[in-house]
């Protein structure tokens, strides 16, 4: 069950845990404090959300960037055009929150005739969930590539950070993003999966369970989900959503 005190004061613990790892966080390794947008809006909803991503790009500052600054900053970039990502992530949150519940077809029709621009409707549900990365420097631009090998060292390196993230925040549903981040929770056992021993691939769009009895769905980099592509991850969703 989630604790907004427990989880403040574990963000607090993971935000000195990054540091220490990132000796020169202030000067040439920027990150992110990752976690939810919003504890608050998280600790209303009956069914909590978490998103696991590679890394956060186009940071090329140094130092901290809250996640919980995201809905007054807009450091994500969800109200400029060509950053899919920032605006799939809370195009899906804005499927599970706005419209569960309400029959597929005018769910669909609804979400075509939404514009893209819409960022103050994106982020009132994007402040409901949770967002971590593996990889905890952030990446510029010019950087702007996840590769396997960045995520595997990663994961090994912030394994017990991820955990303790994960744990505070008591998901209902967690949503690996990429092969690479399936991988390497898999690999370092970050989540563990026991109807999935070693040799037997994960499914992807599917629900399946982890051993703590959480929901778990692997699908792809949300750069690459189409519109049709969320609202197919939505309706494979959908029968699980707490309401």
């Amino acid at each position: 069950m989630f604790n907004i005190e427990n989880y403040k004061r574990e963000k607090e613990q993971v935000i000195k845990e990054i540091k220490k790892s990132l000796p020169d966080w202030e000067h040439t390794q920027g990150f992110v404090a990752d976690g939810l947008l919003s504890p608050e809006e998280y600790a209303r909803q009956t069914f909590k959300v978490l998103f696991i991503l590679g890394e956060y790009y186009d940071n090329d500052k140094n130092g901290m960037i809250d996640i919980e600054t995201q809905p007054e900053t807009d450091f994500w970039r969800i109200k400029e055009p060509g950053y899919k990502t920032a605006k799939a992530v809370p195009f899906l949150l804005w499927y599970i929150y706005k419209y569960h519940g309400v029959e597929a077809r005018e769910i669909k029709r609804e979400f075509f005739k939404t514009s893209p621009k819409n960022a103050a409707e994106l982020q009132k549900y994007f402040k409901r969930a949770g967002v971590i990365d593996i990889k905890k420097e952030s990446a510029s631009m010019a950087d702007n590539r996840q590769t396997d090998e960045k995520i595997f060292d990663a994961a090994k390196k912030n394994r017990d950070i991820l955990i303790h993230q994960i744990e505070s925040m008591s998901p209902d549903l967690i949503i690996m993003c990429s092969n690479a981040v399936k991988d390497s929770v898999i690999k370092e056992k970050i989540l563990v999966f026991p109807d999935y021993p070693d040799k037997k691939p994960i499914p992807k769009d599917k629900i399946i369970h982890d051993d703590k009895n959480r929901y778990i769905i692997f699908t792809k980099h949300p750069r690459w989900w189409s519109y049709a592509d969320v609202h197919s991850i939505y309706q494979i969703i959908a029968p699980y959503i707490k309401s």
